[in-house]
């Protein structure tokens, strides 16, 4: 079935040594007769290509919002990457709280979590 429209958004982020890039992109897509769809993807790359993580790749449904991950903190140590999902509410911020924390080693592109999503 062929996109009515689709929107695409786009957010980077550079370690300060220059050494790393990591990037968000969402992809918002209206299909006709049904709901607002879309993925969300975060890769981090070491600039010199030696390495690539593929973070997070996840469609999901539009409803009350979502929530889209984005780079948070490159540690001194340049071991890992902090991320946290950014929430886009669509008319009810209260049903997304948006207070978690992630953690992506650069080594292996293992993903630990910090602090779980919660009511808080």
């Amino acid at each position: 079935m062929p996109l009515t429209l689709s929107r695409i958004r786009t957010s980077s982020s550079v370690s300060p040594d220059g050494r790393w890039f990591a990037q968000t992109l969402m992809i918002g897509r209206f299909l006709p007769g049904e709901d607002e769809q879309h993925r969300t993807h975060l890769a981090v790359s070491r600039r010199d290509d030696s390495r690539h993580w593929g973070v997070v790749d996840d469609p999901l449904r539009c409803g009350l919002g979502y929530t889209v991950p984005s780079a948070f903190h490159w540690p001194v140590d340049k071991r890992y990457l902090d991320f946290t999902n950014l929430p886009r509410p669509d008319g009810c911020a209260v049903f997304v709280n948006g207070s978690d924390l992630h953690r992506v080693s650069l080594a292996d592109g293992d993903v630990s979590t910090v602090l779980a999503d919660g009511p808080w």
